[in-house]
């Protein structure tokens, strides 16, 4: 029709060319990891994300049960942050205990046993939780008490830089994520 925005020839044109797509994205991805790589670039940095990180967030994505679906998070954002460990806390109350309810160790490859932490124990992280707000700590600074307890408590000799994250539904603190690098002494940023 004279009035159209395209011609008849150009919408068949474009339908025969949308199963193409696929192929084409998958000669471009052949492509970019055959060539050669830049100074301090990484296969990762240039296709995507690894696919064991992929496989990481599909494996949390189809967990069903709390009691695994916590420790595989934990995993995940272990390996998104390229962090040693990963904690997953859930507040239970105001004064309660912190209770970790999945966690993982990224070096060793295993869950961690799920346990409280008191808040006398961990003063700074505690109250950092219940205000909502994150929070670094270093082994040598004023944290150091915090980080000894957290390290015992989940049978650590030192519990390394630390990042936490508070969880907050609806406008209510709910939990938190902490990052922690005992092995590889990683200062958070």
């Amino acid at each position: 029709e004279p009035n159209s925005d395209y011609s008849g020839i150009l919408r068949l044109a474009g339908l025969t060319a949308y199963p193409l797509l696929p192929v084409l994205s998958q000669r471009l991805t052949a492509t970019l990891l055959s060539a050669p790589a830049e100074p301090g670039e990484t296969t990762e940095t240039r296709s995507g994300p690894a696919p064991r990180l992929v496989q990481a967030w599909m494996t949390a994505a189809a967990e069903m049960e709390p009691d695994r679906l916590y420790p595989a998070l934990a995993r995940a954002v272990a390996q998104t942050m390229r962090a040693d460990l990963c904690l997953i806390l859930k507040m239970t109350g105001e004064t309660l205990p912190l209770d970790v309810i999945g966690g993982y160790d990224l070096v060793k490859g295993e869950a961690i046993e799920t346990t409280s932490l008191l808040p006398d124990s961990i003063p700074t992280l505690s109250s950092a939780m219940q205000r909502g707000r994150p929070i670094r700590m270093s082994p040598g600074l004023n944290h150091s008490n915090d980080l000894v307890e957290l390290g015992k408590t989940i049978g650590l000799d030192e519990a390394g830089s630390l990042q936490a994250v508070p969880l907050i539904y609806r406008g209510k603190v709910w939990g938190g994520v902490v990052l922690l690098s005992p092995y590889a002494n990683r200062e958070w940023s």
